[in-house]
């Protein structure tokens, strides 16, 4: 069972799988979109200083385009399949090149 960062918010979790030395796997994910989302609901309490995960041989920058993507790519869904389509393709595209720039022990899912 992986380990989420975030609540049953019914936002998408990315999760990342990393391999160790040994062979042995460990995965977790998170909710990218569950902090933000205060944008649409009234803050109560302050939602505080941006928190950004930090992953250890991951550029900083790198993670925060992958939320950015991710973002864009759950809110295309709520678009009308015409105007989806496009920003589906190149959400796909944007999270292929930030794979290939991950280390090579750490891959990435999108979980529903």
């Amino acid at each position: 069972m992986p380990w989420v960062i975030g609540d049953e918010s019914g936002f998408p979790k990315r999760c990342f799988t990393f391999s160790l030395p040994d062979g042995r796997k460990t995965t977790f994910c998170i909710v990218w979109v569950q902090w933000p989302s205060f944008l649409w609901r009234r803050p109560q309490p302050d939602p505080g200083p941006e928190r950004y995960l930090e992953i250890e041989g991951v550029r900083p920058e790198l993670l925060r385009d992958l939320e950015i993507v991710d973002t864009i790519r759950w809110l295309s869904t709520h678009l009308s399949s015409e105007l989806a389509k496009p920003v589906e393709a190149a959400a796909a595209q944007s999270i292929r090149a930030i794979q290939e720039k991950m280390p090579q022990h750490l891959s990435m899912t999108l979980e529903p």
